[in-house]
């Protein structure tokens, strides 16, 4: 299964120690406002985090 075909809305979530971050997308960072500016993320990490994801879900599937 080509899971890069399957996965139309993709949402990523995490809780870790009742810390938690926002993961802005690209177009988020270009927006700006108060969530961009106090995340500890760079432009490009969403993708990162989404194609890591994707890489996971089909090693544990094949």
């Amino acid at each position: 299964m080509n899971l890069k075909k399957v996965v139309v809305n993709r949402v990523l979530s995490e809780l870790s120690a009742d810390l938690g971050n926002y993961l802005p997308t690209d177009v988020s960072h270009e927006e700006g406002g108060y969530e961009v500016g106090v995340c500890v993320f760079a432009p490009g990490s969403a993708e990162l985090a989404i194609r890591a994801s994707l890489d996971a879900i089909s090693e544990v599937s094949s």
